[in-house]
């Protein structure tokens, strides 16, 4: 276990995971989990294990789990108010993002992703500082960006503008920031930042999406390892990004076997394809999801027309089960000519 400012980085509790195949891990407590769930009878081992969980080796297959221990203090805000703010944004509707042309490896088509256009990286800096300073305003605790909208410069401004408060206890920004996914090198990320502008963890996409206008598929490789944020008072945060969530095996291991509490899913998709149906799946384990897609995607139709949610949310919990779809009209009117800045906040109990 490594230590650096009050983050803890670990893979397991216990030091004999090799010998018995089992990972034991610490289970923060969440606002809005049923507790004892996975304890009913004293004949369970999780009635006595009530402060832990274990996973087996044999059930993360080809993935490498890094699980992160944020500071006690970092969302007491939210636990003070009962109530986590998520603030989520589309942040642009124009058409930024230029595809490569078609090539073949071993008999399969890939497409990859061009550099966004200095011009258009400019514009997004301005917009992605305006929502930052909206984040503030409405005390938001997260922010969350869409997938492939980002640059390591975008990130750098995002990460500097944060570093300019020296004290945690004067500081509004949000606790922390999934930045808008970097596709580069074939490589699909997201930059995951604390409140002070440090970087927390950088999650990757693993899956490519099959893109059938082109019949080819997303060329990007990745490091196969997933981050578990463990919070007080939230719980077990992950980042699936866009075509990750849509993986049965992969989200089995997110919500039954690391047991996630909040899964945050940036995407950029013209279609809802089975996102709406999925973010229900694990409702029954207390697994809350957060889709946020970006209005530029909409150029991936033909037409340009949007033919997906904006962004949804699916929140299960101790109080019954609440839902938010809302559209690229319910955000702007629908507006062809886009002005940025559109932003929602969900309101999360914590009970």
């Amino acid at each position: 276990m490594t230590r650096t400012q009050e983050i803890y980085c670990f893979q397991c509790l216990n030091d004999n995971y090799m010998e018995c195949g089992i990972y034991l891990l610490p289970r923060i407590s969440c606002g809005w989990e049923h507790t004892n769930r996975d304890a009913s009878t004293s004949y369970s081992i999780f009635y006595y294990l009530r402060n832990f969980y274990y996973i087996c080796a044999a059930d993360l297959k080809e993935y490498e789990m890094q699980h992160i221990l944020m500071p006690k203090a970092l969302f007491r805000d939210a636990v003070r108010r009962k109530e986590f703010r998520v603030l989520v944004s589309p942040v642009v509707g124009d058409n930024i993002i230029e595809i490569e042309k078609c090539y073949e490896k071993e008999h399969i088509r890939y497409i990859s992703v061009k550099p966004i256009h200095p011009d258009a990286e400019k514009s997004l800096q301005k917009i992605l500082l305006n929502i930052l300073k909206k984040a503030v305003s409405l005390r938001a605790d997260m922010l969350v960006c869409p997938e492939m909208l980002g640059t390591r410069h975008l990130v750098e401004v995002l990460s500097d503008e944060l570093g300019i408060r020296e004290e945690i206890e004067d500081n509004d920004f949000p606790r922390m920031i999934v930045c808008p996914s970097i596709w580069e090198n074939r490589c699909n990320s997201s930059r995951i930042l604390d409140d002070m502008g440090g970087t927390v963890c950088e999650q990757q996409k693993h899956h490519g999406v099959d893109l059938k206008q082109w019949s080819a598929k997303e060329d990007i490789e990745s490091d196969r390892k997933i981050y578990i944020l463990h919070c007080h008072g939230i719980g077990r945060i992950a980042v699936a990004i866009c075509k990750d969530f849509l993986i049965t095996s992969y989200l089995r291991i997110l919500a039954e076997k690391l047991k996630v509490n909040l899964l945050l899913v940036p995407s950029f998709t013209g279609k809802d394809y089975q996102f709406d149906l999925l973010r229900r799946k694990y409702g029954e384990l207390d697994l809350n999801v957060i889709w946020i897609n970006t209005c530029a995607s909409r150029w991936l139709n033909k037409d340009g027309k949007m033919r997906s949610f904006v962004t949804a949310g699916y929140f299960p919990g101790k109080h019954g089960v609440e839902e938010v779809k809302l559209s690229m009209n319910d955000l702007c009117g629908g507006k062809q000519c886009c002005e940025g800045n559109c932003t929602y906040i969900y309101n999360i109990k914590l009970s």
